[in-house]
């Protein structure tokens, strides 16, 4: 059974629907069959090949972590250690028992950071993995795709969209995400002026929301194209971008892309 599934995998032409003039509406030329054939899950927002792909892929990864973390005394020194890995991860019991200790010197790094230190800090989180108001990433360069260029995004929100900020209509969002944060804070042990940390930390989410592009312009790729010389990031002083790319390491990048400069500024 496992088997015919994985055959099954890959490009195929049956969900292509030929009653469709690929010229009029090519989506729906190529995906018509699919979308008629596959019904929207209860417990999905959305769904496509990519995401049954991404699925089929996360079942195999489990089955290789499960081998790898049997106890099998022949393992090599690759599996042992993703199985050690994986064992880790999953072991619930030392998770709670050490709580923030793994991390306190990365939240201990933020608290004490001043705004001169905004460029090295935002370095360090960014390669610890750990998300800020910038976006960055390299990937090759859309208009030059025999390079690498290195990507700046507007980011910094944690619900799904701008409009999520200050439209009516998500009031009750809100709400429930203030309690959010105010539960994360708990956990920490903050008690005293909770409520005042909740709300600035809202607030300055607020301030994102209202500095971004909004999604359909984000997905604009001239829009969202515009090369800077390093030289010219100095006009972001506050930010300080010269030092932070020098921290991160691209010390010879001739230049950078930046996805929204208003939102930049905007932050700057």
């Amino acid at each position: 059974m496992q088997d015919a599934q994985q055959n099954r995998l890959g490009f195929s032409t049956k969900y292509i629907d030929f009653s469709i003039d690929p010229f009029e509406d090519f989506y729906h030329f190529a995906c018509g069959r699919w979308i008629k054939s596959h019904k929207l899950p209860k417990d999905k927002s959305e769904l496509g090949t990519f995401e049954l792909l991404q699925e089929e892929n996360t079942k195999r990864l489990k089955r290789i972590v499960d081998i790898c973390s049997s106890k099998i005394q022949a393992r090599d020194r690759i599996s042992r250690l993703v199985g050690d890995f994986y064992a880790s991860y999953m072991n619930v019991s030392v998770i709670e028992k050490k709580k923030f200790e793994p991390i306190k010197p990365i939240i201990d790094l933020v608290l004490e950071a001043s705004k001169e230190d905004m460029p090295a800090l935002i370095a360090k989180l960014y390669r610890s993995g750990v998300s800020t108001f910038l976006g960055m990433y390299s990937d090759s360069d859309k208009k030059n795709s025999s390079i690498y260029a290195f990507y700046i995004w507007q980011a910094g929100i944690n619900l799904p969209g701008n409009e999520y900020y200050f439209e009516k209509r998500f009031k009750a969002i809100r709400r429930e995400y203030k309690l959010h944060i105010s539960r994360m804070l708990a956990f920490y042990g903050i008690k005293e002026k909770r409520k005042e940390m909740v709300n600035s930390i809202f607030g300055i989410e607020r301030k994102l929301a209202l500095a971004r592009v909004s999604s359909a312009e984000e997905r604009d790729e001239m829009k969202s194209y515009n090369k800077f010389s390093i030289n010219a990031l100095s006009s972001y002083k506050h930010i300080g971008m010269q030092k932070m790319l020098k921290e991160l390491g691209l010390k010879n990048a001739g230049y950078v892309i930046i996805g929204q400069p208003g939102y930049l500024k905007a932050v700057d």
